[in-house]
C-alpha cells in the first residue's frame, strides 16, 4: 500500500506595541521622582540594571521584532510526500502467523508561533518490523511478539528553548532531531474462563540521537533521548 499527502500551511505573526496608558502615566511619575537614580545611590540597583529598567517598560519585552510589530507578517509553505508500506505474512499453522513489514511515515513541517518566520522541517520515519502472532487454544493463551527498528529524520519535539537575551523569557518551540531506535515487545493474554482474563506485556527500547545539537549548543549524537 501507499499514501500520498499534500500539506499547504499558511501562518502570520502580528505583535503590535503594547498599550498601557495608566502604567505609562505611573512610570512617568516614577521618572520625575528619580526613583531609579535613588535606588542606584542606595546601591539597591546597579547602573546597568537601572538602565535596563528605563528601556524595558517602553517596548514589548519578548515579541519585539520590527518585522511583525508594524503590520502582520505572513508566510506559507507546502509539502508533498509518498509513504509506502509492505507487509508479508505466512501462516505457520492455523493458529500461528509470522510477518515482516517495512514502511515509511511522514508528518508535515510547520511554523513556530514565537519566532517570526520560524519554520521547522517535515518529519520522516522508516520502520522495519518482524514478529509472530498466535494462540494456544487448549490453554486459552494468545500472544504477539515483535522486534523492530526505526529511523527518524527531523523528529519534531516540543522543547523549552532559552532566550537569546540575558533577561529574556524562555519559550516552548518545536525542534528537529534525527533519532534511531531498536526495540522488542511481547504481549500475552490468558483467558482463564468466561469471566476472568489476564493480560501481560513486556517492552524493551534503545532510542538514541543520531544527530542533534541542543538549543544550548550541546552535541547529543549517540546519547539516549529520554524515552521510557
Amino acid at each position: 500500500g501507499g499514501r500520498f499527502t499534500h500539506d499547504d500551511k499558511r501562518f502570520s505573526w502580528y505583535n503590535p506595541p503594547r498599550i498601557a496608558s495608566e502604567l505609562d502615566a505611573r512610570l512617568d511619575l516614577m521618572r520625575q521622582a528619580q526613583l531609579l537614580q535613588t535606588a542606584v545611590a542606595l546601591k539597591l540597583l546597579t547602573p546597568q540594571q537601572a538602565g535596563a529598567l528605563r528601556v524595558v517598560p517602553g517596548r514589548n519585552v519578548e515579541f519585539n521584532n520590527p518585522v511583525s510589530s508594524a503590520a502582520p507578517f505572513a508566510s506559507s509553505r507546502s509539502w508533498n510526500n509518498f509513504s509506502p508500506r509492505i507487509v508479508l505474512d505466512r501462516h505457520l499453522t492455523a493458529d500461528h502467523m509470522a510477518y515482516a513489514s517495512w514502511s515509511k511515515g511522514y508528518l508535515a513541517g510547520g511554523f513556530d508561533a514565537v519566532g517570526v518566520n520560524g519554520l521547522y522541517d517535515e518529519e520522516l520515519v522508516t520502520n522495519t518490523e518482524i514478529g509472530i502472532k498466535g494462540q494456544v487454544r487448549a490453554l486459552g493463551l494468545s500472544y504477539d511478539a515483535s522486534i523492530f527498528h526505526y529511523d527518524y529524520t527531523n523528529l519534531q519535539s516540543l522543547t523549552l528553548v532559552p532566550s537569546n537575551a540575558a533577561a529574556g523569557v524562555p519559550s516552548y518551540q518545536v525542534t528537529n532531531s534525527d533519532q534511531r531506535a531498536t526495540g522488542a515487545e511481547l504481549n500475552v493474554q490468558w483467558t482463564v474462563n468466561r469471566i476472568w482474563r489476564l493480560n501481560g506485556a513486556l517492552a524493551w527500547l534503545d532510542q538514541t540521537y543520531a544527530h542533534y545539537v541542543s538549543p544550548t549548543g550541546v552535541l547529543l549524537d549517540g546519547q539516549p533521548v529520554g524515552a521510557p
